[in-house]
């Protein structure tokens, strides 16, 4: 265990369970927060923000560096399509938020908590990677 968290410590890995003693020993307090959010728009044309536990339960922790990815390629994913084709199909066939998704953005949003440490918004959005349900639906199984 020790050997793990040694090589954690080296490489600055930082997916859960593993981290770096450096995430809380040395904390930068000067530089913008980047964090991404899941905005779905329903067919009754309403916005709700999706909570993390609600389209990402099992990886809570590393959720993160699946969404980075997607703004990383500069380009579209085909594995983060095929997580919200399925997590549409899965939330539509439930009418979890009682009208079904139309479409889907992953936004990323950046504060600079140094100069506005009470913005009410957290931040702005910097960059969008949108999913429109109907052209990239999953086909039934």
């Amino acid at each position: 265990m020790i050997v793990a968290f040694l090589v954690g410590w080296v490489w600055q890995v930082e997916f859960y369970p593993f981290s770096t003693w450096r995430m809380y020993a040395y904390p930068e307090r000067k530089r913008p927060v980047f964090y991404h959010k899941m905005v779905a728009t329903l067919e009754n044309g309403s916005s709700i923000v999706i909570p993390i536990h609600d389209y990402f339960p099992a990886a809570i922790p590393n959720s993160r560096f699946f969404l980075m990815r997607a703004f990383r390629a500069g380009q579209r994913s085909k594995t983060l399509d095929q997580f919200l084709a399925s997590y549409v199909q899965r939330s539509n066939r439930n009418l979890a938020f009682g009208s079904a998704i139309s479409r889907i953005e992953v936004q990323r949003w950046r504060w600079n908590y140094v100069v506005d440490p009470n913005d009410p918004r957290f931040g702005w959005v910097t960059d969008i990677y949108p999913f429109d349900v109907a052209a990239k639906a999953l086909p039934p199984r």
